[in-house]
C-alpha cells in the first residue's frame, strides 16, 4: 500500500501504533522501545526534571514521540497497514 494513502491524522496513528505494538507479527524491539517510552513518561527520572518551569515539560514533549516514532520504524509496513484498515473499520460514524 502506498504511504500516505491511510490518513487518520495524528491521533489515528499513535491508536495504529497501539494496535500494530498488539499484534503478534510485531518484532519484539520494536513493543520493547514503547514499553520504555511510556515507562519515561511515568517514571519520576527524568532527563530534565519536571520542576524546571517549561524545561522539565519540553524534554517530554521530544522523547517521547521521537521515541514512538523509532519504535514505529521497527514495525514492518504490513502491520501498520493492517492496525490502520482495523482502526478504519471500527471508526464511528459521525452523524
Amino acid at each position: 500500500m502506498a504511504r500516505g494513502r491511510w490518513n487518520l491524522g495524528l491521533l489515528g496513528e499513535a491508536a495504529a501504533l497501539g494496535v500494530a505494538l498488539l499484534d503478534k507479527r510485531t518484532p519484539m524491539i520494536a513493543r520493547l522501545l514503547a514499553l520504555g517510552v511510556i515507562i519515561y513518561l511515568f517514571s519520576p527520572i527524568d532527563i530534565v526534571t519536571d520542576f524546571i518551569p517549561v524545561l522539565g515539560w519540553i524534554d517530554d514533549a521530544m522523547i517521547v514521540p521521537l521515541g514512538l516514532w523509532i519504535a514505529g520504524r521497527f514495525i514492518p509496513e504490513p502491520i501498520k497497514d493492517d492496525a490502520r484498515r482495523k482502526l478504519a473499520r471500527e471508526k464511528p460514524e459521525r452523524p
